[in-house]
């Protein structure tokens, strides 16, 4: 059996790693062999922190139960230290695999070794250890295509099913190479690499499997990535939160900081909630960071592009089609005026910050979009915001030859299959080994049948300025401003959350 008893090898896990190596990874809707399971952040704080933010691999899952291994907490052990006979294996990093049992066990992606069981295509679990030897000399293996764990995780018949009904854990199916470095680089230290002095979790392999599943599984990972910049402000460190091992004191403190953040800022949530337009409610996104923006001063520079569209369309009093005005914009604020997606510096905090595209004519998709619905309201124009996956796209309500306008793109306009081609990365739809699956472009096209709330438009506008604070050296660039884009975002989605208990009531 592969439960217990020395097995065999070694590897590691990182992100890096993972971008090289992993083709895809997508959620799943049950628990399956061979699934990921990813820790919501939502649970293991001050209790069982060891699943904090981990991620492991099923290797049995049915009838009797379910077995899995956290593939990514690193103790500070390698194979040489618990079992010196092991030669061929000594450099090999421990990973801690869960709290259950008492002996080693091990992933590879060898075809053929003795007690090996297949989980899926490419990935075993367990190894004859002179099997394992034998693989590596003959040169059919080397030591990077194992990975040893100290114990495993287990779960009762059933248990596991009402864990996730509580969506406890997040669910993902990946291709097999995901788990194993390239070139033996991967997330734990090489033999020359000083070790950790604790056991330790490699956080960034959770960030990276939510961000390849993308939509809400990577804003949780964005999400967590600022609370723990927030923490960072407050001078507690993300280690503090290891309960396991220094106790909830930490946390208990940022929560308390949090809660006075919270008090301070309940007056500006409000306000965003009830504003009327989309440009109103960007203002006070930007007001976190710079308290001299001015609504009145951003509603007259919008009142004065419709203006120059309108005086462009033959003046006021004279109907125009949807198109003639969206053509009339397009040339207005693309050409005339030169608004741009910002390619150069695409993560400048100035591009999420509506009173800083308007005056340097430059800024990323969404506050640019903001900007171009504003005017066509102003003409009459109905447009609306879609959430597509790392693009933002607005839609043409009224039938116009081209019903997507690209406003990162100079306005650019698409097609709805342009889109979604645009959308899945498919430069030639003539290509047949470039196109994507029909499933693949049925969620993309359901995705640009679906308008985004304001609410969800706030939230994204926050996300990409609280990375763009992290990634450049604006003045806006501060602790402060940080812990409050996070308080931010944090009230936003509790707001969210009631609306949607309510409606389900």
């Amino acid at each position: 059996s592969p439960i217990g008893g020395w097995r065999g090898g070694g590897g590691g896990l990182s992100s890096s790693s993972l971008d090289q190596e992993a083709t895809w990874v997508h959620e799943l809707v049950a628990a399956e062999k061979g699934c990921l399971l990813l820790s919501n952040p939502e649970f293991f704080k001050g209790i069982q922190s060891y699943f904090d933010k981990a991620v492991i691999a099923v290797v049995e899952h049915g009838e009797q139960g379910t077995i899995g291994l956290i593939t990514n907490r690193l103790t500070p052990y390698y194979m040489g230290d618990v079992a010196p006979s092991l030669t061929a294996f000594k450099d090999c990093p421990l990973f801690y695999g869960g709290p259950v049992g008492a002996g080693i066990q091990v992933l590879h992606r060898v075809a053929g070794l003795k007690e090996s069981r297949e989980v899926i295509s490419g990935l075993y679990w367990g190894a004859e250890l002179e099997s394992a030897s034998a693989a590596i000399n003959d040169g059919r293996a080397s030591p990077e295509d194992f990975l040893f764990f100290y114990k495993y995780s287990s779960w009762a018949p059933s248990q596991l099913d009402g864990e996730l009904s509580r969506e406890t854990w997040f669910l993902a199916a990946a291709d097999s190479k995901a788990l194993f470095p390239k070139n033996g680089k991967g997330g734990a230290p090489s033999s020359t690499a000083s070790r950790p002095s604790t056991t330790v979790t490699n956080v960034e392999s959770w960030h990276h499997f939510l961000k390849m599943m993308g939509g809400r599984f990577e804003s949780v990972s964005q999400k967590e990535k600022l609370q723990d910049t927030l923490y960072s402000s407050l001078g507690l460190s993300s280690g503090s939160l290891d309960t396991d091992e220094k106790g909830d004191n930490a946390f208990l403190e940022g929560q308390l900081v949090l809660n006075q953040l919270n008090d301070l800022r309940f007056g500006w949530i409000t306000e965003l909630l009830q504003a009327s337009h989309l440009e109103e409610g960007a203002v006070l996104v930007a007001s976190l960071v710079d308290e001299l923006v001015c609504k009145t001063h951003v509603r007259e520079q919008l009142d004065e592009l419709a203006a120059e569209v309108r005086e462009r369309l033959g003046g006021a009093g004279k109907p125009a089609s949807s198109a003639a005005t969206i053509a009339a914009m397009n040339e207005v604020l693309f050409v005339t005026r030169g608004f741009a997606g910002d390619i150069s510096d695409y993560y400048n905090a100035h591009n999420s910050l509506i009173h800083k595209v308007l005056e340097k004519k430059k800024g990323n998709p969404i506050t640019i979009s903001v900007i171009y619905i504003a005017v066509a309201r102003r003409l009459g124009v109905t447009l609306n915001g879609i959430n597509a996956p790392r693009h933002f796209l607005v839609r043409v309500e009224e039938p116009v030859e081209h019903e997507f306008v690209d406003c990162f793109s100079s306005g650019k306009m698409r097609s709805q299959e342009e889109a979604i081609d645009f959308l899945l990365g498919v430069s030639d739809a003539s290509d047949v080994s470039a196109s994507a699956s029909e499933e693949d472009r049925g969620k993309i096209r359901r995705i640009l049948a679906t308008t985004i709330t304001p609410q969800e438009v706030y939230g994204r506008m926050l996300r990409n300025l609280a990375f763009a604070l992290r990634s450049t050296s604006v003045t806006y660039a501060s602790k402060k401003s940080e812990g409050l884009i996070l308080l931010a975002m944090r009230a936003l989605d509790e707001w969210v959350d009631e609306r949607n208990s309510r409606d389900e009531n």
